[in-house]
């Protein structure tokens, strides 16, 4: 495992706009793997990109992305649904991060804590662990379609490719940033977002896409059914099954804990097992279901009840 160490550098383009640069300095021979480079995550333009820095540790065997959603996944674990915070203890990553060797879980860790995303303390002989406030910002960033309680009549933006500038032949960049904040694509030119546009993504059209894209918004659906084309185009019915059936087996777990009982190992092993299947419908949710079908479970709802059980948990 090694480190690149990342330098941000600013530049203005001909549009008078500020273009970021993600520059990588030093070669490999040259860099010192128990140094991980520090980021100025202030210049950079979305929460995408600030995570993508955030979580660059390079395998040379294994892909980017691995790194990068193991441990947007330890922060959604620790992440409080409450403002309160919340303490937890050291070795439940290791029932989270079960199928990765101990070398591997104490260099995520050291990452996370470097990163300043993550706080460790110890007490009583044991040690601690919880989600600091850039860390929770992170994740309210990376998951705001998740996690935010949308209104029922947030409304629509509608996203229409017109001429892909010389930047982006064919839009690819920009099909990624729309499908990274859970757009729905209606045909191949045009998406569909719920609510407003985040902030980066707005960005984003402003500075590489002024003449090439049009945004129209609406509050209003004149004709079909909206919830069953909502449904298709973000295949809302395989999120809804998904996360009943998750909801159900928290419920039972949480009855079983009821009376102050500490959970046993087998408890806590399909706890974390729930927690997997949990974890790949999360990061395909696109936050809707609270808004057209709010008798069904949602992300939230769940992450409420892993924090309640942790309680239970005497590890």
């Amino acid at each position: 495992m090694v480190y690149v160490n990342i330098y941000i550098s600013k530049r203005v383009v001909n549009n008078g706009t500020t273009r970021v640069n993600l520059v990588k300095i030093k070669p490999p021979a040259a860099i010192d793997p128990h140094r991980p480079a520090l980021i100025d995550v202030s210049v950079l333009v979305s929460v995408d990109e600030a995570a993508s820095c955030l979580f660059g540790a390079v395998n040379n065997t294994s892909n980017l992305r691995n790194m990068k959603e193991i441990s947007k996944k330890v922060l959604v674990w620790l992440y409080p649904v409450t403002r309160q915070k919340r303490w937890l203890p050291r070795s439940e990553l290791d029932w989270l991060l079960r199928d990765r060797r101990p070398q591997s879980r104490r260099s995520l860790l050291k990452l996370l804590v470097d990163r300043r995303l993550v706080a460790s303390e110890k007490y009583s002989g044991r040690h601690w662990l919880r989600l600091t406030q850039p860390g929770r910002e992170l994740v309210n960033g990376l998951f705001w379609a998740q996690l935010e309680q949308p209104p029922i009549s947030a409304g629509w933006q509608v996203v229409v490719f017109r001429s892909a500038p010389a930047g982006d032949p064919g839009f690819r960049r920009l099909r990624r940033r729309l499908r990274a904040v859970k757009a729905g694509q209606v045909t191949p030119g045009v998406y569909l977002v719920a609510g407003k546009l985040p902030p980066g993504l707005r960005r984003a059209l402003i500075e590489d896409y002024p003449a090439s894209v049009m945004v129209v918004a609406t509050d209003s659906w004149s004709f079909g059914d909206q919830l069953s084309v909502i449904e298709d185009i973000f295949t809302l019915s395989d999120i809804k099954v998904a996360y009943s059936g998750v909801s159900t087996e928290l419920s039972q777990l949480l009855a079983e804990s009821e009376g102050g009982k500490w959970l046993t190992d087998r408890q806590k092993r399909q706890i974390y097992l729930v927690f997997d299947r949990f974890w790949e419908v999360f990061c395909d949710d696109s936050g809707l279901l609270a808004r057209l079908s709010p008798q069904v479970p949602r992300g939230r709802d769940c992450l409420i009840t892993f924090n309640q059980l942790t309680t239970y948990m005497d590890i």
